[in-house]
C-alpha cells in the first residue's frame, strides 16, 4: 500500500515538473491542388527542436512518431483516418450548449490569456493561388494583404502570390511557439474561476 502511495505521488511530482518546463510545438502543413483533387499534408509535434512525439497525417494515413519526423526512431500507424460509420454523431444541440459556454468568456481576455502565455518562435506561410477569374483571384489577393498587414514583421512572414491566369492552389505552412503548460493552464483557469455569473 505504501509503495503504490509512493508510486502516485512520484507520478504526479514527475507530471506538474513536466508542466512546468518550457514545451516547443510544432506545426507544419502542406495543400496542394492537383487537376480536380486536393491533396495535404500535416504534421505536429510536440518537444524540443529536433526531437519529440509528433501525429503525421500524410495521404491519408496516420502516424506516431517518436524521434525526428524526417528519421525517426519509431513510427506506429494509427490507421486511415476514414470515420467510423458506427460512431455516434453529435447533436445539434450540444454543439450550441458549448459554443454557448465558450460565448459566454469574454473571448478578448481569453485570447489575451492564450497570447501572454505563448512565445512565438516563427511563422511561415508560403503559397500561390488562383480562383481561374482575374477579379476573383484580384479580391481574395486583396483580402489576403490585408490581414497579412495585420501581422507583424517580428512574428512572421506572409508570401502569397496570385496566378490571375489558372485555377491553382499550393500553400506551406509552417509555426512554432512555446509555452509553459502549468502557466497556460493557470492563466486560463484563472479567466474561467473569475468570470462573474
Amino acid at each position: 500500500m505504501v509503495n503504490a502511495i509512493v508510486l502516485v505521488l512520484a507520478f504526479l511530482a514527475l507530471l506538474v515538473g513536466l508542466s512546468l518546463l518550457s514545451w516547443s510545438f510544432k506545426f507544419e502543413g502542406k495543400v496542394t491542388q492537383r487537376n480536380d483533387s486536393l491533396d495535404y499534408s500535416a504534421t505536429v509535434c510536440l518537444g524540443g527542436r529536433k526531437m519529440g512525439v509528433s501525429l503525421d497525417y500524410r495521404k491519408g494515413l496516420r502516424y506516431l512518431i517518436w524521434g525526428p519526423v524526417q528519421k525517426p526512431f519509431v513510427r506506429i500507424r494509427l490507421g486511415t483516418g476514414k470515420r467510423d460509420k458506427r460512431r455516434k454523431a453529435i447533436g445539434k444541440s450540444s454543439l450550441k450548449e458549448s459554443w454557448n459556454k465558450i460565448g459566454s468568456l469574454h473571448l478578448r481576455k481569453l485570447t489575451g490569456q492564450i497570447w501572454k502565455s505563448v512565445k512565438w518562435e516563427s511563422f511561415q506561410v508560403k503559397g500561390e493561388f488562383g480562383l481561374g477569374n482575374p477579379f476573383a483571384t484580384g479580391q481574395a489577393f486583396a483580402i489576403v494583404m490585408a490581414i497579412r498587414g495585420l501581422i507583424p514583421q517580428s512574428v512572421g512572414t506572409v508570401e502569397v502570390t496570385p496566378d490571375f491566369t489558372r485555377k491553382k492552389l499550393s500553400f506551406d505552412c509552417y509555426t512554432t511557439f512555446r509555452t509553459r503548460p502549468a502557466v497556460l493552464a493557470w492563466r486560463v483557469g484563472s479567466l474561467f474561476l473569475t468570470r462573474s455569473h
